[in-house]
């Protein structure tokens, strides 16, 4: 069976390519042939060439030589690691030998985006004519009801999916308002895989005794001061990726692999992201995550009955001192992905 994966699988974003990747590597271990749909990319989109270039170069006149030396090692590494993706042209006759098309998972339908604008009938199926279609755990990410509703297409392409299931609750009321279409939640493809399937991805620790800031903002004075004082006593390295930050003692480049394993083998970990909460709870790290309002974000942690981690305080290490019931947060993802499984199932026959 060859299924093909609409996604964005080429963003330079680790949570968005373990995504696509988490996904890949599940069909495949139920004996799947995996490909990706190409995805074109806008002149504004990270993985476009001239935005790439526009970005070193900002980084060279604004902080030198090192900082573009090292925006052009982390769009090289993204570039290696999604040579790991097995993609066919968005053309018609690469499409005849596909079985089935999932679209998803991550903000496919979020028409608050040019990109996904531009390209709303390709994230909703409707140019894969007379071919099963499925979404898994696809989002509108905050995209109006008001907005879906201009696009007078989008409801029939829904009522023409084969199977529907998204990731979280708003676009789950959304969809059930658009679609007579039954709908399913199910988990983040990145909840597919198990704490052991990605510690066999990254055996060797890079790096051992540190707090790992995967951090998409910056932190407050107060907060930062509360870091650096729980570091010093307990004996612990800062280290951060995505921005460089002074107080830091160590920056790695923002890449999948770094990613997966300074998440995997730290002490602790502070993020104000979804795929960064993710992560720490399916790793069953001590984390603290960052109140961003991020409605993805709390709705999850919700779920799995993990709302203490979630802090607006400047005193952040204070969560590291609060036990965490795994055991329990476990048997819910366990739970959420078990349930996923079986509707990804229904239709790899």
């Amino acid at each position: 069976m060859i299924v093909c994966i609409v996604t964005v699988y080429n963003s330079i974003n680790s949570g968005s390519f373990w995504q696509a990747r988490a996904l890949g590597l599940f069909l495949e271990r139920l004996g799947v042939d995996v490909v990706y749909l190409k995805r074109e990319n806008s002149i504004e989109s990270s993985s476009s060439k001239i935005y790439q270039i526009s970005y070193i170069m900002k980084k060279f006149l604004k902080k030198g030589f090192a900082e573009s030396r090292r925006a052009y090692q982390m769009f090289r590494d993204f570039k290696k690691s999604q040579s790991s993706f097995k993609i066919i042209p968005n053309k018609e006759k690469f499409f005849r030998d596909v079985d089935l098309f999932i679209l998803g998972s991550d903000t496919i339908w979020n028409l608050d985006e040019n990109f996904f604008r531009k390209n709303y009938k390709v994230y909703f199926g409707g140019v894969f004519k007379n071919k099963d279609v499925i979404s898994y755990a696809a989002s509108i990410a905050n995209t109006s009801i008001e907005k879906i509703k201009e696009y007078k297409d989008i409801p029939i392409m829904l009522n023409n999916l084969k199977g529907i299931s998204v990731r979280d609750e708003n676009t789950y009321t959304m969809v059930k308002e658009l679609s007579q279409n039954n709908v399913q939640l199910v988990c983040d493809p990145t909840l597919l895989l198990t704490k052991r399937d990605y510690i066999e991805i990254e055996k060797n620790p890079k790096e051992k005794d540190y707090i790992f800031l995967y951090l998409a903002t910056q932190l407050s004075k107060k907060q930062i001061k509360n870091i650096k004082d729980f570091a010093e006593k307990n004996d612990l390295k800062i280290i951060s990726t995505i921005f460089d930050r002074e107080y830091c003692d160590k920056y790695i480049v923002n890449n999948p692999n770094n990613f997966l394993n300074y998440m995997i083998y730290a002490d602790y970990i502070i993020t104000d992201t979804f795929h960064g909460t993710i992560f720490s709870a399916n790793l069953e790290k001590n984390f603290v995550v960052i109140n961003r309002n991020k409605q993805k974000v709390n709705n999850f942690l919700e779920s799995v009955k993990l709302k203490d981690r979630l802090t607006d305080g400047e005193a952040i290490t204070n969560k590291f001192t609060q036990p965490t019931d795994y055991n329990y947060v476990n048997e819910k993802i366990k739970e959420f992905r078990n349930q996923s499984i079986k509707f990804l199932e229904k239709y790899l026959d």
